[in-house]
């Protein structure tokens, strides 16, 4: 049976067409567009790098639980249902077993539509009677790639159609079966990596011998884009409980009967409109982002998988705590290097407006480009050679100009930025002692500030013991990539998660769970006094492009030799 993934643009973009460039402003219909977009292809977001599959883990399970309250409109009957579903990881043949009883009238139809959340409606996606409709329906069907994300975010669920509710009777969202600790057990580790010589004689000393002055040369780069490291396997087994839940939800079913028919209007207001509802719902309406004590949620669904791109920061293997860091559990790297710690990976990384799919850190990659706020800029001096130069000094630093784009929207190579200036000194920069092996730069830790702007919000990005790791290869679209990890300052942290209070029902989390368990994952550089941690270990991904880098008072360009 193949399936047709049909796909019509939601209220969401009815609304941005029609009140995006109205009194509204640009923040409005930024929201109406970054909830649009994955509607149309998760491709636009970010590109897919598959994961591993652990298709020896058997099927991924799901169920829902189907009753009358789950609809967006009140209904009132006795009825009640169960579905359970086997997605094959090798050839996405998605089966089914589905009872439904008590209804109050003939029965239409059963069918999982989406993508949706709890408290509003979607189209049919699956049609789980295509034989006709019996007391238990059985069957299955080949996902798409689009549905398997939408599924993964639990944004799927099963609506049964009845004559006398023709909109739906009964409703259970698909949830997912948790993994199973033998499950998570199996999941295999990335070997260690293999002990090999560091800067091998490979291209070394051809620019003269040793105990002999060397020419030096300086490499600039601008950064394009930034984003948070965030690990993914292809069915989401790193969060065996399924996408944390985001705070429209946690509204929703918070609200009485009446109410939700009230201020939803009965599921036609869309998260995003509700969103200047669904926030105050502290004890006395306050705001649960600004508030984020006075309400406590369920415990945040955080990453239980082992794997994580990042760094040893704190020096140990075995997570104890440190002089610099409380007590955490360490991950793995892909490369199979023991002690890394990426805390931030662990509270952000079952929510769906971080991952792959989602838009928050490609929109403000998106943003920068467009906007020309927060163009950071890389410069390398004292390189003797690409391949290995033992000694070389890496800086940071804002750039005065905007990115320098082509007709098609990418950011050119080889442009020329000006460092910006203040009272004679680089207003934001800050020089790293490192290394070039093999073609990959590695440098010290450095305790390093940056002007960091993404979706519509200014924030200082503070990150202690900052360290980089950068391959000098270009690629074909003419980037190098690289990895950065550090220490992120708590409050510096939270202040730019408030300013993105408005897209909270995008990027779907729930303020009071994310804070708490921020407080009680941060790992980094204890408070004297309380013993409290002040900063969470965190990486990011990015990739930059040659630039030539201008310190204007001194009058020359350090540039892209290439």
């Amino acid at each position: 049976m193949s399936i047709v993934w049909r796909v019509s643009a939601p209220s969401d973009t009815v609304w941005f067409m029609q009140r995006g460039s109205s009194s509204g402003g640009f923040v409005r219909a930024l929201i109406a567009l970054l909830a649009f977009l994955p509607w149309i292809s998760p491709s636009l977001a970010q590109t897919p790098d598959g994961g591993p599959a652990h298709v020896h883990l058997g099927p991924v399970r799901f169920y829902a639980d189907l009753t009358p309250g789950e609809q967006t409109a009140t209904v009132v009957s006795s009825g009640r249902g169960r579905a359970e579903f086997s997605l094959d990881r090798a050839t996405l043949t998605f089966s089914w077993n589905v009872s439904v009883e008590r209804v109050t009238s003939r029965t239409l139809s059963v069918s999982v539509n989406g993508p949706q959340r709890p408290g509003t409606n979607a189209g049919v996606q699956i049609d789980l009677a295509p034989r006709g409709l019996a007391p238990t329906l059985r069957g299955s069907a080949v996902l798409t790639e689009a549905q398997l994300d939408y599924l993964l975010a639990g944004r799927m669920y099963v609506n049964v159609r009845s004559a006398r509710y023709p909109d739906g009777e009964l409703r259970g969202q698909i949830q997912r079966v948790p993994l199973t600790a033998e499950q998570m057990a199996a999941i295999p580790l990335p070997s260690p990596p293999a002990a090999k010589e560091i800067g091998t004689s490979k291209g070394a000393g051809k620019n003269g011998a040793a105990g002999k002055s060397q020419a030096t040369k300086t490499l600039g780069y601008v950064i394009a884009n930034w984003d948070n490291a965030i690990y993914e396997t292809r069915f989401m087994d790193e969060c065996p409980e399924g996408p944390a839940i985001g705070n429209d939800e946690l509204w929703w079913r918070g609200l009485a009967r009446a109410d939700k028919d009230r201020l939803t209007d009965k599921g036609l207001v869309q998260p995003v409109d509700r969103r200047f509802v669904s926030v105050f719902r502290g004890p006395q309406g306050e705001d649960v982002c600004w508030n984020p004590t006075l309400v406590k949620d369920p415990p945040l669904r955080t990453v239980k998988g082992k794997v994580a791109y990042g760094f040893d920061l704190d020096g140990r293997s075995d997570g104890k705590s440190t002089p610099k860091s409380c007590a955490h559990e360490n991950f793995v790297s892909v490369r199979g290097e023991r002690g890394v710690d990426n805390q931030m990976y662990r509270l952000l990384g079952c929510h769906y407006g971080w991952r792959r799919n989602g838009v928050l850190d490609t929109f403000g990659n998106e943003e920068r480009r467009n906007s020309g706020r927060g163009v950071i800029l890389m410069e390398i001096t004292g390189v003797t050679d690409e391949r290995n130069s033992p000694n070389v000094q890496v800086g940071f630093y804002r750039a005065l100009d905007p990115y320098q784009i082509d007709s098609a929207g990418r950011i050119l190579p080889w442009a020329s930025y000006r460092v910006d200036i203040n009272n004679g000194k680089p207003r934001y920069g800050a020089v790293a002692r490192g290394r070039i092996e093999n073609g990959v730069l590695k440098t010290e830790p450095l305790d390093l500030k940056l002007p960091f702007y993404s979706n519509s919000a200014y924030a200082e990005l503070d990150l202690k013991e900052m360290r980089l790791e950068l391959d000098l290869t270009l690629g074909k679209d003419n980037k190098v990539r690289g990895l950065i990890g550090g220490y992120y300052d708590f409050d510096k942290w939270w202040e730019y998660m408030l300013k993105l209070e408005f897209l909270i029902a995008t990027g779907d989390w729930s303020c009071p769970a994310l804070y708490t368990a921020a407080r009680e994952l941060a790992d980094g550089h204890p408070d004297p006094e309380t013993g409290e941690c002040t900063s969470i270990s965190s990486a990011f991904r990015m990739d930059a492009l040659p630039a030539f880098v201008i310190h204007e008072r001194a009058a020359s360009a350090a540039g892209a030799v290439r």
